[in-house]
């Protein structure tokens, strides 16, 4: 256990070149899964916001036809 955590330490610590590079397909997929991250969010924003309103709004009108 002590010798695979010094290991992990060692190939942690030990630094080499990637020579790797970010190509146009690399940052156009980056690019769209912010843009999926931002409208999913929109989409289970908006509907329970828009679900709790048309809520209200029914509980408003029953309570406003009750009362004329």
């Amino acid at each position: 256990m002590i010798r695979s955590f010094y290991l992990v330490v060692l190939f942690a610590t030990v630094t080499t070149n990637a020579y790797a590079y970010i190509d146009a397909g690399s940052s156009l997929l980056v690019l769209q899964g912010i843009f999926a991250f931002i409208g999913a969010a929109l989409v289970f924003i908006r509907h329970p916001i828009s679900a709790c309103k048309s809520a209200f709004h029914r509980i408003k009108n029953a309570i406003s036809s009750k009362t004329h």
